[in-house]
C-alpha cells in the first residue's frame, strides 16, 4: 500500500486530466472546476507573496533563529555536555529497559503480528489485485488521455503547416 498509494494517486491525477480533457459532462466539468480553483489559489498564493515578501521574510527568520542557537549553543556548550553526559548513560538505561520490558523482542513480535494481519486482510480482501487492477486501468485511461491530447496537437500542427505553406 506503501508504494500504490503515490501511484494511484499520480494515476488519478492522470485520470483527472483525462476527463477535464475528454469528457463533457458533469465529470469534464468538475475537473476542470477544480483545476481552474488550484490555479485560482496558487495566482493568490504568488501574489501575497510578492506583495509581503513572506517566503523571503520566512527564510531570513529561519537563517537568524539558526545562527542565533549555533551561537547560543557555542557559548554554552550544551550539545557536547549533553552527548558526554547522556551518551554513555542513554545506551546503558535503553539496555536496562530493555531486559528488563523485553522491548525489542516484543517490538520484533508485534511487527511479525503485523505483517500476519496485513496478509491475513489481504488475502480476505483481494487489496493487492486490486490495487493492481485500479493502478491498471486508471494507467489505461491516462495513456488514452495522452494519445488523444496528442493527436489534437498533431491534429492541430498538421493543420497549420498545411494552411500556412506557400501556395504554387
Amino acid at each position: 500500500l506503501a508504494v500504490s498509494g503515490p501511484l494511484l494517486g499520480a494515476a488519478a491525477a492522470g485520470g483527472a486530466a483525462y476527463a477535464a480533457t475528454t469528457n463533457s459532462g458533469v465529470a469534464g466539468s468538475v475537473a476542470r472546476q477544480t483545476g481552474e480553483s488550484v490555479a485560482s489559489v496558487g495566482d493568490k498564493c504568488k501574489e501575497i507573496n510578492k506583495k509581503h515578501a513572506i517566503i523571503t521574510r520566512s527564510s531570513l527568520m529561519i537563517k537568524s533563529a539558526a545562527k542565533k542557537t549555533r551561537e547560543f549553543d557555542e557559548k554554552h556548550k550544551i550539545t557536547s555536555t549533553s552527548i558526554k553526559i547522556g551518551g554513555n548513560s542513554a545506551v546503558q538505561g535503553a539496555k536496562k529497559v530493555d531486559e528488563k520490558h523485553h522491548v525489542v523482542d516484543n517490538t520484533k513480535l508485534a511487527a511479525k503480528k503485523a505483517i500476519e494481519k496485513v496478509k491475513d486482510v489481504n488475502q480476505k480482501h483481494h487489496v493487492t489485485e486490486k490495487t493492481a487492477k485500479a493502478a491498471s486501468f486508471t494507467s489505461k485511461k491516462v495513456l488514452e488521455g495522452a494519445r488523444f491530447v496528442s493527436r489534437k496537437v498533431m491534429t492541430k500542427e498538421t493543420k497549420f503547416a498545411t494552411t500556412s505553406s506557400p501556395s504554387a
